[in-house]
């Protein structure tokens, strides 16, 4: 089943390649983003620290919520 993505969702973004193996949400290989925009070609646009990146969206992962105890 293909990821559905919205403009707003919070999503984990690697650092670098490494990060797609790494643990989602481990901070030295994953960053925090917000999708701000999307195109045709299944590339997002997401805000992280002051400024604006884009990413294919099968680089991202999206953030899930804590479990509450």
């Amino acid at each position: 089943m293909k990821e559905i993505w919205k403009i707003g969702d919070l999503i984990w973004v690697p650092r670098q390649a490494l990060g797609l193996y790494s643990k989602v949400g481990d901070p030295d290989f994953w960053k925090l983003g917000i999708i701000t925009s999307m195109d045709p070609h299944d590339c997002v646009w997401f805000f992280y620290n002051d400024h604006f990146e884009k990413i294919h969206v099968n680089h991202i992962r999206r953030v899930q919520p804590e479990p509450i105890p």
